[in-house]
């Protein structure tokens, strides 16, 4: 028995009693009721306590705090238990938990189902570990097959120029029109979207150039250059989650293949991305470009701020409104979803040959739905208010089956850990690492934003290595079939 297994064992014994626990504690809430208004704050502990054991037992298990399933968990707690924790600790605005737009009873509903969430895809998550004999530390490596260099490179050509393109139109219509313009712009659809689809493959094809040329330092460094300052360009337009997903898929890149990221570099630094850039950031987007160069208006703006990580963590926790409105509208104003959802995600791979709009974006994605609903104003102009895989779950099953799901969800990306991370691999790192971007915007958006990037810029690069591997072995076995 691997060490793996003995530490897993005790844990996921624990861990089964405390997702019975949270199912009978909704069982209890609904066939008797409880006084949510007082219990609303004990709740939200229980939240934070149960985030600990989380992230602590995974730990653990697999002796590692910088994997995907720990920035997946984090990046969940950051989107829908920002302002949960920021309720234990007082640091709410005086109107409370969301700024006080619901009621008790459907915050104490919002957070239980959670708690509920966080359970279930922890559930999955360690029961997918079973079994595993070793797992390889960070910087432990396989040697890197030459075909991801060379798939790597020929991503990067395909895309460097559509990337180009598409920068400078979106510097372009924020010079213009201020970083809301972004929003304001028509969707493009069918062939008019091809430079976009392209450029998509821009940051997989930089990620795998960096993961297979460990032992080419020169053609590496460009690579890296390359991808940090088009991350950087990104969150210098606003757009500050797509450059954070960028660095940290890079970021993860390097430490599994090229050279582990010492831990006191990763807490401080994410620590300043959260508290300082991302802040920082959402204070300037609407100030005009040029501006945002001059050091002196980026320190007033700063300055203006009084708590940056409250901030920081109040704004991207107002993403729990998405489950709580859910929970609102469904079953009573619209049924349940019942899988259209995930359907309609999964039919987004197939690319717009037939149809004057794709029916995945006719019928429109749960986020949509739910901003058109309850703040058609923002969406006339093309904006959000943000989405949660968990309230998607919620709008297709409900309270009793949507953990379910939810157990899948923790399963998969263990699953995709397991397999990449886990096993040493640096194709499989680059290609997971190349997810992992939209496994992040899952945590804030629904099932539309991760299928098709994962067949398209993940699944499909991964076949290319692997026929491009196949068509290398047939060559050198030619030879010596022909001598026979």
């Amino acid at each position: 028995m691997s060490e793996v297994t003995k530490r897993l064992g005790n844990i996921l014994a624990i861990h089964t009693a405390i997702l019975i626990g949270i199912g009978f504690l909704s069982l209890f809430y609904f066939l008797f009721g409880l006084p949510t208004h007082s219990l609303l704050d004990p709740l939200c502990w229980l939240t934070l306590t149960l985030i600990s054991w989380i992230l602590f037992t995974w730990n653990r298990v697999t002796k590692q705090s910088f994997d995907l399933y720990t920035l997946f968990i984090l990046s969940t707690v950051a989107f829908n238990c920002g302002q949960i924790i920021l309720q234990v600790f007082g640091l709410n605005t005086e109107a409370g938990l969301l700024e006080g737009r619901f009621s008790s009873k459907t915050l104490f509903e919002t957070v239980l189902y959670i708690d509920f969430a966080l359970v279930a895809i922890h559930f999955g998550a360690l029961l997918r570990l079973r079994g595993i004999k070793k797992i390889f530390p960070a910087g432990s490596l396989k040697d890197a097959p030459p075909e991801l260099f060379q798939i790597g490179a020929l991503l990067t050509i395909l895309s460097i120029v559509p990337t180009l393109i598409v920068l400078k139109n979106l510097i372009s219509v924020v010079q213009s029109s201020g970083y809301f313009g972004l929003y304001e712009r028509s969707d493009l659809v069918g062939a008019d979207n091809i430079l976009t689809l392209i450029s998509g493959l821009f940051v997989p094809g930089m990620l795998m150039l960096i993961a297979g040329s460990r032992k080419r330092p020169e053609l590496r460094m460009g690579a890296e250059v390359g991808l940090i300052l088009y991350a950087l360009t990104f969150m210098l337009l606003g757009r500050r989650g797509d450059g954070g997903e960028v660095l940290i898929s890079y970021a993860l890149v390097r430490h599994y293949c090229i050279r582990p990221i010492p831990k006191k570099i990763i807490l401080p630094a994410a620590l300043v991305v959260i508290g300082v850039i991302f802040p920082l950031m959402a204070m300037i987007r609407n100030v005009d470009l040029n501006s945002r160069a001059d050091l002196d208006v980026m320190v007033k703006a700063f300055e203006s701020i009084d708590n940056p990580m409250a901030t920081a963590l109040s704004e991207m926790g107002g993403s729990m409104q998405s489950v709580s409105y859910t929970m609102e509208l469904v079953p009573k104003y619209r049924p349940y979803d019942l899988g259209a959802s995930y359907f309609y995600s999964a039919f987004s791979v197939f690319p717009n040959l037939f149809w004057s709009l794709h029916p995945s974006i006719a019928r429109g994605s749960p986020s949509i739905w739910l901003v058109k609903t309850v703040d058609p104003g923002i969406a006339r102009m093309g904006g959000g208010i943000g989405y949660s895989y968990i309230a998607e779950t919620y709008l297709n099953f409900g309270w009793w089956a949507g953990p379910l799901l939810l157990v899948l969800i923790g399963y998969a990306v263990s699953a995709l850990v397991r397999w990449s991370l886990f096993q040493a691999d640096p194709a499989k790192i680059a290609i997971a690492a190349s997810f992992f971007g939209n496994l992040i915007t899952f945590a804030r958006a629904d099932s539309q934003s991760v299928i098709r990037p994962l067949v398209w810029y993940s699944l499909l690069p991964y076949l290319a290595i692997l026929v491009l591997q196949k068509i290398h072995r047939s060559r050198l076995e030619a030879p010596s079939a022909d001598k026979t």
